[in-house]
């Protein structure tokens, strides 16, 4: 009905009524009834038209509200859906989801499907993302975060949609959440376009980061914008590490900043037009200068304005060293030709001359500025025969020529002069100049007998040499000096003189001999430095550095070869692999004793826990004990890694080698399957040795699971203990050991065995014969490592197909057994009441010495890390009796703490901990032998028992 029609209605329904007041009055009233009717109808009619008029305007502004509320929402509704966006409102009591067309149309779901619940919500999010979508959701309804999330949705069709997601919590006056609105935005093509401007930016990095040179942006400032990882390279440092830092400041010398930096202050100004070439030095991260050719251009701003600097930098330090060099080496030779008696030049192909020493200067009675670029004819006596050798010697290429003339070119004495021609040629083989040198043959006797002495100097050098040196033509040995002969294992050089080389050389070697072979008959000179196996006559091995040089012999091709043994120094390097890997797998184990041993403390000391307090018979009880087992052998691996590294110490006591394989083999069934049998043979004699009881276990197992992966269709494993006692002839036998009684753990299998080559090297970090995924490398290295640390030996025997036997010998320690302590329990250890700060930055370590301390008595306060610790000591100093802190711990460690804390109070007990120890030793020594310490996995009963005796000290 509109605005018009009601008030119309309303106005002929008081007229209406007013008729009727004035019938009955006309009919009921005083005595002039029509005078009163008609004052009464124009009184209703003044009214009707008033109410009318007042009526008609309020319903005019209520449509007009009305109207204006329907073309905003419109609008609204038009804007969000032009945006991708939908509006949800949720009430969270009735568990109602109201959602809008654009909701629906986001999540591309007809309104026919969509059933009002958050289930619906739920089933469209993205399997990966539905866990922190709803998360969130509970995170904003408890009030801990602002509701603004994205996320992605799966469409029924299929279709993947990204969206924003944005709400609001509304709350009742209890503060409890009531209801949820808000909005949902598609972002999907924002999505697309974003991803598409990051690989187009990665793009961009990539393209820079492939370039050879140098490519860097600075603004006015100076202030590095862009690098790219060439330019990180040449300064040391990585690109994210130079973004926003001064280049003036952080890359160039100081002695550079000056000028370059007024330069470039000059340039932003514009007083000066752009330097487009330059060279200046830089300053890497090292410290080291290095000479950089810069090609840069300016950059300005949209408006024209110059705002910084692009610019590329090639790296010209080693050319400017070898034009040093070539300098260098260009007053070197001349120096070294002037040094020599013999008149030397060289001549372009144009015979003229380039350059010459002081003896031809001296010779020909020239200066240096008469004789360069002179012709040879014009210089040198035209009737001598030299010239025209040297025109044939062009004209033919050949490469070396030697003519002799009667006397000497100028003053015509009659000594004979030898004349030699070197063609020098370029890379390609092109010639582009002539090394000419005269030489005066008129030797004296004095000369003769410095020859020969030198020749007898020579002969002494090749026969008193500890090399082997030897020629060889042929392929056959020609030569070979005395040190050869005893190397090689040979009675006499007879036994040497006419065999092939190649029946010197190991097989492992015979391909890269063959091929320097091959390469010296194709080339004159010096041979590349290379490492041989050779094979003696009695078949034993040794390792040679060889040079050779591919010379003439007797008219014929050869090479002239020097082998240097070097097998002390193969073993040596050899060694320090080994080492290497050594520290590499301490750093590995390094890298997660510490994490990994909080992790331990908590697990183990929960299920401690639970194991003190059970009642005896509890069902319950084997799989608390399992728990708390796997714990320790869990601490022992790492133990033994870090042992087997060299990065922690053993723990080690005097402990019966019967009972650790007694207590181990309850583990073995479960390690070697139900189709291996386990048999186990223990020695009659008490066999105590001072060994960490968890080490020597890990080893056990060890052994076991390479035993289990030899035996892939079952077999047979037996462990056995006994004494043995190393002598003379045991230690001679085996090629180990040293006199002494030792107890032995043998540990067999039937499986595979182990082939005699490999055998020498499966005690080495990473070596493993196992198939990719299978092995590591690291259980008989870590065996290997836990033996020696024991001042043991292990010796292996095996054959394929024969199975395999290990042999661990460790020495008697002589000690009686100590008394073992049985399994503590909460009443055993005595209770107390005193303050505990504890300081701990690993929240479930915190809490479960908390709890620990907590129901043992004691007042606990906690610290976060090292400064928060420092703090509540500062405020509660006089109340606390004792300080519980890790050693490693971020920002302030626990040794600092304990200097600290020391200082405001020094009669205050500190008690540390850590689960790795390496670092800290570093720095501050042994701190076990100084101070107080439980090492992670820490038990709650050893924890509780060392608080009350510090206490009680």
């Amino acid at each position: 009905m509109t605005l018009k029609t009601r008030s119309t209605v309303i106005f002929l329904s008081l007229i209406l009524l007013g008729a009727s007041l004035g019938f009955l009055f006309f009919d009921r009233g005083p005595a002039h009834p029509r005078l009163f009717y008609l004052f009464a109808v124009l009184v209703v009619l003044v009214t009707a038209a008033t109410i009318h008029l007042v009526l008609f305007r309020y319903l005019k502004a209520i449509d007009g509200a009305r109207v204006a509320s329907e073309n905003a929402a419109s609008r609204l509704n038009l804007a969000l859906k032009a945006g991708g966006f939908g509006i949800w409102d949720w009430d969270i009591v009735r568990d109602l989801l109201v959602w809008d067309d654009g909701m629906l149309q986001i999540y591309g779901i007809d309104q026919s499907a969509f059933n009002g619940c958050l289930e619906s919500w739920k089933e469209a999010i993205h399997p990966e993302d539905r866990e922190r979508a709803l998360a969130a959701t509970q995170a904003a309804l408890r009030g801990e975060t602002e509701y603004d999330l994205s996320f992605r949705v799966l469409r029924p069709d299929g279709e993947i949609r990204y969206i924003k997601a944005d709400g609001t919590v509304i709350r009742n006056g209890e503060g409890a959440a009531v209801r949820f609105m808000g909005l949902n935005a598609d972002v999907t093509e924002q999505k697309i376009i974003l991803d598409s401007v990051i690989r187009e930016r990665n793009k961009a990095q990539l393209y820079l980061d492939i370039a050879g040179v140098m490519f860097a942006a600075i603004d006015r400032e100076g202030i590095i914008r862009l690098i790219n990882k060439k330019g990180g390279q040449i300064l040391g440092y990585p690109e994210d590490e130079l973004i926003g830092r001064n280049w003036f400041e952080v890359c160039l010398p100081p002695t550079a900043v000056g000028v370059v930096k007024d330069v470039f202050a000059k340039q932003m100004a514009g007083e000066i037009e752009s330097v487009e070439f330059f060279e200046n030095p830089i300053l890497t991260r090292s410290g080291e200068e290095r000479m950089i050719a810069f090609h840069n251009t300016l950059l300005h701003e949209e408006g024209g304005a110059i705002s910084g600097v692009l610019f590329s930098g090639e790296d010209i330090t080693e050319r400017k060293r070898a034009e040093a060099s070539l300098e260098k080496a260009a007053g070197e030779w001349q120096a070294a030709m002037d040094a020599s008696g013999d008149a030397i030049y060289l001549l372009d192909l144009d015979r003229r001359v380039l350059r010459a020493n002081k003896a031809f200067y001296e010779m020909t009675g020239r200066s240096p500025e008469s004789s360069i670029g002179m012709h040879i004819a014009e210089i040198i006596h035209p009737g001598h025969s030299a010239p025209c050798v040297l025109c044939d010697a062009q004209t033919a290429l050949i490469d070396f020529v030697t003519v002799l003339e009667a006397g000497h070119p100028d003053n015509h004495q009659g000594c004979p002069v030898e004349v030699s021609l070197k063609m020098v040629r370029d890379g390609n083989g092109k010639p582009v100049s002539m090394l000419v040198t005269r030489h005066d043959l008129s030797f004296d006797r004095k000369t003769q007998e410095t020859l020969r002495e030198s020749e007898e100097r020579y002969r002494q050098l090749v026969e008193h040499s500890q090399d082997i040196i030897f020629i060889t033509s042929g392929g056959k040995i020609v030569f070979v000096n005395d040190a050869g002969v005893r190397i090689l294992g040979a009675a006499s050089a007879n036994d040497i003189l006419s065999r092939r080389l190649l029946d010197f050389v190991h097989p492992d070697s015979k391909a890269l001999v063959q091929e320097h072979m091959e390469m010296a008959a194709t080339q004159m000179g010096r041979l590349p430095v290379t490492e041989v196996k050779y094979q003696r006559l009695d078949g034993s091995t040794f390792y040679g550095e060889v040079t050779a040089t591919s010379i003439m012999h007797q008219g014929n091709p050869a090479i002239h070869v020097f082998v240097r043994d070097i097998t002390n120094r193969k073993n040596l390097e050899e060694q320090l692999r080994h080492s290497q890997k050594l520290e590499a797998v301490g750093h590995l184990a390094g890298g997660i004793a510490h994490d990994f041993n909080n992790l331990l403390t908590v697990i183990g000391g929960y299920a401690s826990l639970l194991e003190m307090k059970m009642e005896p018979g509890d069902p319950k009880a084997e799989m608390v004990d399992q728990i708390v087992a796997s714990t320790d052998r869990a601490a022992n691996l790492t133990r033994s890694l870090l042992a087997f590294s060299r990065k922690q110490e053993m723990h080690a006591d005097d402990c019966s080698l019967n009972e650790i394989v007694q207590g181990v083999g309850k583990f073995l069934r479960r390690i070697i399957g139900e189709d291996i049998t386990l048999s186990t043979t223990l020695g009659p004699e008490p066999l105590t040795v001072f060994a960490d009881k968890g080490q020597i276990e890990q080893v056990i197992i060890n052994l076991a699971t390479n035993a289990r992966d030899a035996m892939e269709n079952g077999g047979a494993f037996s462990i056995s203990t006994g004494l043995t006692v190393f002598d003379g002839r045991f230690i001679q036998s085996r090629g180990f050991g040293k006199p002494g009684k030792f107890a032995v753990v043998k540990v067999s299998d039937t499986g595979k065995g182990i082939d005699k080559g490999v055998r020498g090297k499966i005690f080495e970090p990473f070596f493993t014969t196992k198939e990719f995924g299978k092995g590591t490398g690291l259980g008989l290295s870590i065996v290997y490592g836990i033996v020696k640390q024991h001042k043991g030996y292990i010796d292996v025997d095996g054959h394929p197909g024969k199975g395999t036997t290990f042999s661990i010998y460790l020495p008697l320690s002589g000690n009686p057994l100590p008394k073992g302590r049985g399994k503590e329990t909460f009443d055993a250890i005595k209770r107390g009441s005193e303050t505990i700060l504890i300081a701990e930055d690993e929240a479930h370590v915190r809490e479960l010495v908390d709890s620990v301390l907590q129901q043992f008595g004691y007042r606990t306060m906690l610290a976060v890390d090292g400064r928060d610790a420092v703090e509540k000591f500062r405020r509660h100093r006089e109340s606390i009796d004792l300080v519980f802190t890790d050693l490693i711990m971020p920002g302030k460690s626990g040794m600092e703490l304990h200097t600290e804390i020391k200082a405001m109070r020094p009669d205050v007990k500190v008690l540390f901990t850590s689960g790795y120890m390496a670092d800290v030793m570093e720095k501050h020594g042994n701190v076990d032998e100084h101070y107080d310490i439980l090492m992670k996995p820490i038990a709650p009963a050893e924890l509780a028992r060392k608080v009350r005796e510090m206490l009680d000290a």
